[in-house]
């Protein structure tokens, strides 16, 4: 009897390890074409035309994995772009509870523009500080950065009692100073220069 448990043994053991390793492998395969899916959502993303065909394909990818952390950000910008901000803010507050780095800084640049965008309509005090604190938290991030104090600039901007012109001012001179090659810095010169030329009458 003793004989025949090691075989048996062996045979439970063989069976539960190709199990494991049938399970990890599904579960690969659906990683990988949930991040086909989302990379295909990227692509229509890129053309303002095709954003609700970007937004489909998420909502395909996030019903297969909810949790799918680049899926999340890029649709809470799409969502945004779609004016669609409730939804947007739902998603990019889910994603930021699960992200660190620049997918965080990401996330909070996105939910910057969306309170941003709120504020522009309210001039809620609310959705001023929700964008200001999300602005400052993605300049936390090189790689968001130079947007991130675009935003923030623009925000002084808007109309309502929140509206400062010369603090608007000084911030686009610094997105310039200290990003000069960047996009950002490109548009704040554009706007310096616009800026001047009614400030002087012109």
């Amino acid at each position: 009897m003793r004989k025949l448990i090691w075989p048996a043994a062996g045979a439970v053991a063989l069976l539960l390890a190709f199990l494991a390793f049938r399970a990890w492998n599904t579960g690969r395969q659906e990683s990988a074409a949930v991040d086909a899916i989302v990379a295909r959502a990227r692509d229509f993303a890129a053309d303002p035309e095709r954003l609700s065909q970007a937004r489909v394909e998420l909502d395909v990818a996030l019903k297969r994995d909810p949790n799918h952390i680049e899926a999340l950000v890029l649709r809470g910008e799409v969502l945004l772009r779609l004016a669609l901000l409730d939804e947007a803010e739902a998603d990019l507050a889910r994603a930021l509870k699960s992200t660190t780095g620049e997918r965080h800084a990401q996330a909070q640049l996105f939910l910057g523009r969306v309170h941003a965008s709120r504020y522009r309509g309210s001039q809620s005090d609310d959705d001023f500080r929700g964008a200001r604190n999300a602005f400052l938290a993605a300049q936390q991030s090189a790689a968001t950065k130079p947007a991130a104090m675009e935003g923030f600039a623009l925000l002084f901007l808007e109309k309502g009692r929140n509206r400062d012109v010369d603090k608007a001012l000084d911030l686009l001179r610094q997105l310039v100073a200290q990003h000069a090659d960047s996009e950002e810095a490109g548009y704040a010169k554009e706007l310096l220069e616009q800026m001047g030329r009614s400030s002087s009458g012109d």
